[in-house]
């Protein structure tokens, strides 16, 4: 017995040790291919000379956000020479502007441009060729589209969601097409070789997020809902101190706001719009407290909270 329980403690201890933690690179092209928040991974590589620039999105509150264009055939290299998704779960979600969307224009390809399989754009439908399928109209020439993929090494299910909408999903098993080949890298928006580069496009790119495990599909809807939040601008000193003291719900949210803290203490708290104005002031007390929001206009907005010693931390929440 005692033998037997040692051997299932050891088995347990290697299979804690083995269990990677789920992370996300994130890349918001702020004048450069880094990535930003806690994980870091490494850089994208352009395949042409990137051109920044800053955009504003009335579509997600008027929030202004630096943007990446991309020219026809230069989309970006993600060079997994370190493993992070070579286990082969993961999710892709790129915020997307195509400035071409008639016929195919390929915007995932994993076999290092030589084979035609990947995510690709048809006409407005998002379809993997291969063993997906095609059907919907989800994209139009020169507007923001949320495109996620996510797959799970252990089902080996890939599914495909367009503005918060699953569109199709198929087992990978087999040849796995949708995992990266021995060159352990993930090309976006460039075409390959097999169709002599015809099926690109130009156009920019707000937002990257590469996850290490397949996101469920009420994650990965509901994150269309919450793009912006995503990429809230906020200064240096609000990044740094952008910590989970406060829970916010629900987002987005109508008449009042659920705000719960966890400090000790009471502390003041300062809603602003995306512009930095004030616009609501208040005291939270350690706990949860109801925020009266009806009198906001729809849109986006950061809750400030001020401890008694200047320590700040920010929530962001959508009003509808």
């Amino acid at each position: 017995m005692n033998k037997l329980l040692l051997s299932l403690g050891v088995s347990l201890l290697l299979q804690a040790n083995t269990t990677s933690a789920q992370l996300v690179y994130t890349y918001q092209f702020d004048s450069n291919m880094h990535t930003t928040g806690v994980s870091v991974g490494p850089d994208l590589i352009p395949n042409c000379t990137p051109t920044y620039t800053m955009t504003t999105f009335p579509a997600l509150g008027g929030i202004i956000h630096p943007t990446c264009h991309f020219g026809y055939e230069c989309g970006f290299i993600f060079n997994d020479a370190a493993g992070f998704i070579a286990a082969g779960s993961y999710s892709i979600e790129m915020y997307v502007e195509m400035d071409t969307t008639a016929s195919w224009r390929k915007l995932v390809d994993y076999m290092n441009l030589t084979d035609d399989n990947g995510l690709y754009n048809d006409a407005g439908a998002l379809v993997f060729k291969g063993p997906g399928s095609v059907s919907g109209s989800y994209f139009t020439d020169g507007t923001y589209s949320l495109i996620t993929i996510t797959r799970d090494a252990i089902s080996q299910k890939v599914r495909m969601f367009a503005n918060g909408q699953y569109v199709d999903g198929f087992v990978d098993n087999g040849v796995a097409v949708a995992k990266y080949d021995a060159n352990k890298k993930i090309r976006l928006l460039q075409d390959d070789t097999y169709s002599t580069g015809t099926e690109s496009t130009s156009g920019n790119i707000a937002l990257l997020k590469i996850y290490n495990y397949a996101l469920d599909s009420a994650t990965a809807i509901a994150h269309n809902s919450a793009i912006g939040l995503f990429f809230a601008p906020l200064d240096v000193n609000e990044q740094q101190t952008l910590l989970p003291n406060i829970d916010l719900s629900p987002i987005p949210a109508d008449g009042y706001i659920s705000a719960t803290s966890y400090n000790s203490k009471s502390s003041d708290y300062i809603i602003t719009d995306m512009t930095g104005k004030n616009i609501l002031t208040g005291k939270l007390l350690p706990g949860t407290n109801q925020i009266d929001i009806k009198i906001l206009p729809a849109a986006m907005y950061i809750l400030k909270s001020v401890s008694e010693n200047g320590y700040t931390t920010c929530s962001k929440f959508i009003k509808n």
